[in-house]
């Protein structure tokens, strides 16, 4: 495991996360940020997979608001009960997770692909979130009062849960994504659709392989914001 013991680190693959891999082996958490990081600690192109633990097998941020970017993230299990199976960001954090791949990961409760807790205000842009797996929430959780940025995304073939579930209390703000064809419904009642969100086949070059870049005819093509990119 990787913990950033409050560093003001940026860890950066130069081969990018096609050829810098680190496989947990279902033995453990992968990555931790626990101990007052900042926007100035980032985690840059990576391959994580095959974590294993109760809250954010993949990344674990309590307490702490680093940079999650350019990463795949990748059949991470929370299991049990479990939160947050690829992203765990918990109670009042506030990371930026922006141009990552996020596919495959489980939660056995909440938060499949990303587990937003009680508090918490992430942006959460760029992203593709495909194939994830929790009770509530498949692609996202949004738990109490939390008030996330969620733009920009690809979110779909999530399941069993919603695309996108959020508590009644939540106040995300949610616009510019593709959300589309996950298992119960794209939105929970309390996870309002965006003006400019979209529901249409992404058109995936090779899903079944992993290759989530876009044909040219991909309808996700040109329906974003481009003057957000979640990265300051």
């Amino acid at each position: 495991p990787f913990d950033f013991e409050g560093k003001t680190l940026w860890v950066r693959s130069q081969a990018g996360p096609e050829e810098t891999v680190v496989d947990a082996e279902g033995t453990g958490r992968i990555v931790t940020f626990n101990q007052g990081e900042t926007r100035e600690a980032v985690l840059d192109g990576f391959t994580l997979r095959n974590g294993f633990s109760t809250q954010g097998a993949g990344i674990f941020c309590g307490n702490a608001a680093p940079t999650i970017v350019n990463n795949r993230i990748l059949s991470n299990s929370a299991f049990g009960v479990g939160e947050g199976g690829g992203i765990y960001c918990g109670v009042s954090t506030s990371p930026a997770i922006v141009n990552n791949i996020i596919a495959g990961n489980e939660a056995g409760n909440q938060g499949g692909g990303v587990f937003v807790g009680e508090n918490a205000t992430p942006s959460v842009i760029n992203n593709t979130l495909v194939g994830n797996y929790a009770y509530a929430g498949g692609g996202i959780y949004i738990g109490a009062n939390a008030r996330p940025v969620i733009e920009n995304n690809i979110i779909a073939d999530n399941w069993d849960g919603d695309g996108i579930w959020a508590e009644a209390s939540a106040t995300p703000m949610i616009d510019y994504n593709d959300v589309w064809n996950n298992e119960q419904n794209d939105y929970n009642d309390n996870a309002l659709i965006g003006t400019d969100d979209i529901s249409d086949a992404p058109d995936f070059a090779d899903p079944e392989t992993g290759d989530y870049r876009l044909h040219a005819t991909s309808p996700c093509i040109d329906s974003g914001d481009n003057g957000v990119s979640g990265l300051v």
